[in-house]
């Protein structure tokens, strides 16, 4: 099984995971909302530069209508037509953003008065020429509250792309050091576990190398330390009592060697006695 060190690392190494995926998922949320955000400030942008001079053009509709043409009352419909279309994708766009919704509020209320006076203005057979007069007023009326609506909305949104770039800016730092923070965390774990299993796996694998090569020159009294909770361990201490089962057979067998030795040793020096004694009598 693993080892307590090793464990006690990989621990380590998973909350330290734990915690730079949930930094990294964190910025990349922040990130994601703000480039919806930019998204939204960018399609109002083009809608409001697309409302202006259709705005413009409205009214210089309504007033050659008013002013009793009336060959341009498609096009004034029209242009009611595409004002509507603008607003509701306008309102569309800020739909989920409540900050904004006071101001849109205004500007579809000014829009709505304006609409009604313009399209009674292009009816045909309308009633006088003083009511044509009061419908065009309280359309120029309106029209200029929905310009100053559009205008403060457009000043708003002005505010929020100004504050996006700034988020963008900083989130773009954020993700520098991240890149870096993760760098230096991949490189961290690489070389802790590779510390781990240079302390765990290489140095007793070397250790017991080392008492092998000692053992095949003849020195049985090397031992490999061990911790013996560990494999390594119980591998290092039935090694140890290996070398002690050698050391015991080789002392048992130098002992018995010895006691051979001296027990042939009475017997060499009785035979050469009488063959001293020979050599002594006949030499007299």
């Amino acid at each position: 099984g693993l080892t307590n060190p090793l464990r006690i690392g990989m621990i380590g190494v998973g909350i330290a995971g734990a915690i730079v995926v949930g930094g990294t998922v964190g910025i990349f949320q922040r990130g994601i909302a703000q480039a919806r955000q930019v998204v939204q400030i960018s399609q109002t942008r083009d809608h409001l530069r697309a409302l202006d001079p259709a705005l413009a053009r409205v009214l210089a509709v309504a007033q050659l209508t008013y002013q009793g043409n009336g060959n341009f009352r498609d096009d004034l419909f029209l242009s009611i037509q595409r004002i509507d279309q603008e607003l509701t994708a306008l309102r569309e766009v800020w739909r989920s953003d409540s900050l904004e919704q006071p101001v849109l509020e205004q500007v579809q209320r000014a829009w709505d008065v304006c609409r009604s006076a313009l399209e009674g203005l292009g009816q045909s057979g309308a009633d006088s020429w003083d009511r044509q007069r009061e419908l065009h007023d309280i359309a120029v009326t309106h029209a200029a509250a929905l310009r100053q609506g559009l205008q403060m909305l457009a000043g708003r949104v002005e505010e929020r792309w100004q504050a996006s770039v700034a988020a963008n800016a900083a989130w773009s730092r954020k993700m520098w050091w991240l890149g870096i923070v993760w760098v230096a965390g991949i490189a961290g774990v690489c070389a802790g576990l590779m510390m781990l299993i240079s302390r765990l796996i290489l140095q007793p694998l070397q250790e017991l190398q080392q008492a092998i090569e000692a053992i095949a020159d003849g020195d049985l009294n090397v031992r490999v330390p061990h911790v013996h909770h560990t494999v390594f361990g119980r591998l290092a201490a039935a090694f140890n009592r290996i070398v002690e089962a050698l050391s015991r057979v080789r002392h048992t067998s130098l002992e018995s060697q010895a006691r051979s030795t001296v027990s042939e040793a009475p017997s060499v020096a009785d035979s050469a006695v009488p063959e001293w004694a020979s050599h002594v009598q006949g030499g007299s």
